[in-house]
């Protein structure tokens, strides 16, 4: 009886440790692969701004006529723009699109002042400066090219030019005065913007 436990004894002692011998080989073969998950950037959010832009101003002819007049008329834009930062420091790009008058070419302009108006389609894009002034204020220069033409081709024919003008922006309103000038018209105005 006795040999019998001990042989019981043996065989479990040596299944327990063949066991225990299988549990620490499988532990020490497994191999822990792990990847690193990169966090995404967040994306930053577009800090431009659309707005509506009317101007009321004069046209006037470029150059004199035999009499030594300039043939001017009251003027006016309608357009829409954008305009974004560029960077941190206040500089700003935009552009505008609309549809502006413009003195008629198809007058007799030697012999009259050229008092009627056509319309014309346009695009200025611009670069400028964002000069903050308190936390929803600001003064924005810019400057740029404009690129005219009439919708009535006797009207005239394509220009280009450079626009330059200055806004006071309150929230999201603005007033302010623009400049244009090609080889037959310039333009002076003031205007009035809003955001949205």
């Amino acid at each position: 009886m006795r040999a019998k436990k001990l042989i019981l004894f043996v065989l479990l002692a040596t299944l327990g440790t063949s066991a225990q011998a299988q549990i620490v080989s499988s532990q020490s073969n497994q191999v822990i692969v792990t990847q690193e998950v990169k966090p995404e950037k967040p994306k930053k959010p577009w800090n431009g701004k659309f707005y509506a832009k009317v101007e009321l101003g004069s046209d006037l002819y470029t150059s004199a006529d035999k009499n030594g007049d300039y043939g001017s008329a009251l003027g006016y834009e309608a357009e829409i723009g954008l305009r974004s930062p560029i960077g941190k420091a206040g500089a700003i790009w935009g552009a505008e699109v609309g549809v502006m008058s413009t003195l008629a070419d198809n007058l007799d302009y030697w012999y009259g002042k050229g008092e009627e108006s056509g319309n014309a389609v346009f695009a200025s894009p611009y670069i400028g400066w964002r000069l903050g002034i308190g936390s929803n204020t600001s003064i924005v220069p810019y400057i740029g090219p404009y690129f005219k033409m009439p919708i009535d081709i006797e009207d005239g024919d394509f220009r280009v030019g450079p626009s330059a003008g200055l806004e006071l922006w309150f929230n999201k309103i603005a007033i302010g005065a623009n400049y244009k000038w090609d080889d037959d018209n310039s333009k002076t105005g003031i205007t009035f913007s809003l955001a949205f």
